[in-house]
């Protein structure tokens, strides 16, 4: 059994290496940078805001985006998904009657449609007609004043038909700090981000939900939210839509241009996370199961042996430690002690796993007060309509 073990530490030590290097290249050349100073964008961009119950948080974003620069030709679209706390009127009274900002609503959730996907479809669907470009945003993120100039030009200068931004994630209780470096990280440790940006690399569906810019007609191509209406990782199974459809991906480093509170608690991490992980690939129950697995045997046996005075074990957690240190370099993470308390990281990331399995065996998975809907449902999808479009002097 101890050679069986000690054998374990070795395989999980080398997979721990194999990771720290990917993860070093990737801080270096897996995503583009913006340019600090983006060139006036002609084109009319559409900037689509799903949000539902964010009265509390949606505030910096509208004025984050009213105040963007060098974006002559911006509409801002927020679709109020049944919200209970006056969110369309705090959107309404932050724009002050600027004529680019339109909130619309869509009444009660149809069954085959998750409410983050038929809001973003809706949006799509409502964005003025001249628009070639949709700038989809979360409600809890904030932009600094050239973002969407940035994102646009990095979309067009490298001809992608879907760029994935990566924001930087502020955390400030201990268990954010725990807990949300594990998104940035993942992505950074296993994904091969260069390759898969090129025409040549693999298929994979790398998109981060926070902000993410599609060229309308690749957005049109892949089928767009209305493809995916019933997945709960929206984000991955779009992303996976579109690598199907042949389009050219972009990563963006956009840690310095905007960010995003997710979470302010363990128990709205606990209720997030478990409201999606278990499907958070692929929308496979499967995959996740299997990455469990090797997050717990390449990440968890290392440091337990080296509590045993394994020397492999210990290289094991230093190289695990040191992939943190160069992804909290880039996405502007908190390093110390943070990058060190790694396993512990991985142990919250496994019980929030375990918790988003058992809510899903007994069909409780909710979100803000909605029981999300299952992806197996065999239900048709019918089209969501808006059922009402709010400006300033409408609200009066």
């Amino acid at each position: 059994m101890t050679e069986i073990l000690a054998d374990l530490t070795l395989v999980a030590t080398v997979l721990c290496a194999v990771f720290a290097l990917n993860a070093l290249v990737n801080s270096i050349w897996g995503r583009r940078k913006l340019r600090a100073n983006p060139p006036v964008v002609t084109e009319l961009v559409s900037v689509l805001i799903p949000a539902r119950n964010e009265a509390l948080r949606i505030s910096p974003l509208i004025r984050s985006l009213l105040d963007q620069r060098n974006v002559p030709r911006m509409e801002v679209l927020v679709f109020d998904d049944e919200s209970t706390d006056g969110t369309a009127d705090v959107v309404l009274a932050v724009a002050a009657g600027d004529p680019r900002v339109r909130v619309l609503s869509g009444g009660e959730l149809p069954p085959g449609w998750q409410g983050k996907t038929r809001g973003c479809h809706l949006l799509a669907e409502n964005a003025d007609p001249g628009s070639q470009v949709f700038v989809f945003v979360d409600a809890d993120v904030e932009l600094g004043p050239t973002a969407v100039a940035g994102l646009v030009t990095a979309l067009r200068e490298h001809e992608g038909g879907l760029l994935s931004a990566h924001i930087k994630q502020v955390a400030v209780t201990c268990a954010e700090r725990l807990v949300q470096p594990a998104v940035a990280w993942l992505w950074t440790a296993f994904l091969p981000l260069r390759l898969i940006q090129s025409d040549r690399g693999p298929k994979i569906g790398a998109l981060e939900g926070w902000l993410h810019v599609f060229d309308r007609e690749a957005y049109r191509r892949c089928g767009g939210y209305a493809g995916v209406s019933k997945a709960v990782s929206e984000d991955a199974a779009l992303g996976m839509a579109f690598a199907r459809s042949g389009g050219r991906l972009v990563l963006a480093e956009a840690s310095e241009v905007a960010r995003g509170r997710l979470y302010t608690s363990w128990q709205e991490i606990k209720k997030g996370y478990s409201k999606h992980l278990c499907v958070g690939v692929m929308e496979s129950r499967l995959v996740m199961a299997v990455i469990g697995v090797l997050l717990g045997v390449v990440y968890l046996l290392p440091p337990l042996a080296a509590l045993s005075g394994s020397a492999i074990g210990l290289c094991g957690y230093l190289l695990a430690v040191f992939s943190r240190v160069v992804t909290a370099r880039t996405s502007g993470d908190r390093v110390w002690p943070d990058a060190f308390l790694h396993p512990l990281m991985v142990l919250a990331f496994l019980y929030l796993l375990c918790c988003s399995f058992w809510l899903d065996a007994r069909g409780q998975r909710s979100w803000k007060g909605r029981l999300v809907q299952a992806t197996e449902s065999g239900e048709d999808t019918s089209a969501p309509a808006v059922t009402e479009e709010r400006t300033l002097a409408h609200a009066r």
